[in-house]
């Protein structure tokens, strides 16, 4: 199994002072939608793989 996630959300963290001045995020995906992901999200998902947890529910 490979998790991968395209970005994670607490790599803002850093960036919140030039966040805050320019009233944008700046990545290096062009004009690129990003889509971002708490690093629990991705601890979660998987423990519930590795523990043979399958999800009902689909996402949003």
């Amino acid at each position: 199994m490979v998790l991968r996630s395209g970005f994670l959300m607490s790599n803002l963290l850093r960036s919140l002072p030039t966040i805050g001045q320019a009233g944008r995020i700046f990545l290096p995906a062009d004009d690129a939608r990003v889509a971002m992901i708490d690093p629990r999200d991705v601890a979660a998902c998987a423990v519930a793989v590795l523990c043979g947890q399958r999800g009902t529910e689909r996402p949003t």
